[in-house]
């Protein structure tokens, strides 16, 4: 059995490939954690860890996806349906409470009427409070099982945390300089020379070693270029890799 937690962590491109080639050349049992997507399209069964217990799909990550909006769907379905439940056995137990409240007024009113004789009125009375109680109790029994179905429903919704980050619009105006690298070697070797101007998204890539983090910290004042100069024309903060 061969297990691997968060195997692509600090892989180049090139390395990420050999890594799927080799799970996919794989023959015996393989236990992945796992983020990248790539990765767990080459599984067979997804193992989903939640709220303490774990639950089994079948196919990759692509089959686990379906299988979940499948049954998120379900969930949601359930809910409304939950909902429409309590609120008609609401409107019930108040039709109900309304009804027993006439019946209550008729009795009154036929005693001080006195249009029966008295042993009969009583008995009539009884009766209707014998009813009124179990028509009451019916319809709050009936109440609480349709919120605690509710309460199921919502309980098989889920509600996972997600991590949100709102950013706002950079304030760097269309073609301002930002940053500027004139003949620039730093350790190791990596030379730029650029002049970026804002905003601009730029993907930094190079196989593990080649000097990727090193040409951020020069750029960051971080480290000393061994040639050339780093100029930056507007305020910068840098994100590194591990948080400590």
């Amino acid at each position: 059995v061969l297990l691997l937690d968060e195997p692509t962590n600090n892989l180049d491109r090139r390395a990420r490939r050999h890594l799927y080639d080799a799970v996919t050349a794989w023959s015996g049992v393989l236990v992945v954690v796992s983020h990248d997507r790539e990765l767990l399209q080459l599984v067979d069964r997804i193992a989903d860890l939640r709220g303490g217990e774990v639950h089994w799909y079948g196919g990759n990550l692509s089959a686990y996806e379906q299988a979940l909006a499948a049954e998120q769907e379900a969930a949601e379905r359930m809910v409304r349906v939950a909902e429409a439940d309590v609120k008609r056995q609401r409107r019930e137990l108040t039709e109900a409470h309304v009804k027993l409240a006439r019946r209550v007024r008729y009795g009154k009113k036929m005693n001080e009427n006195k249009r029966e004789p008295k042993i009969i009125m009583n008995e009539r009375k009884r009766e209707a409070q014998v009813s009124a109680g179990k028509h009451r109790i019916m319809h709050t029994e009936k109440l609480k099982e349709a919120r605690d179905r509710l309460d199921e429903a919502v309980e098989a919704v889920r509600d996972d945390d997600e991590i949100r980050v709102e950013l706002p619009y950079t304030a760097v105006p269309p073609g301002r300089g930002v940053l500027t690298l004139d003949s620039l070697e730093v350790r190791g070797g990596a030379r730029a020379h650029l002049e970026i101007r804002g905003p601009e998204r730029i993907a930094l890539l190079g196989r593990n070693g080649a000097g990727k983090t090193t040409l951020m910290r020069t750029i960051t004042g971080e480290l000393t270029p061994v040639a050339g100069e780093v100029r930056r024309h507007v305020p910068l903060r840098y994100l590194p890799q591990r948080l400590p």
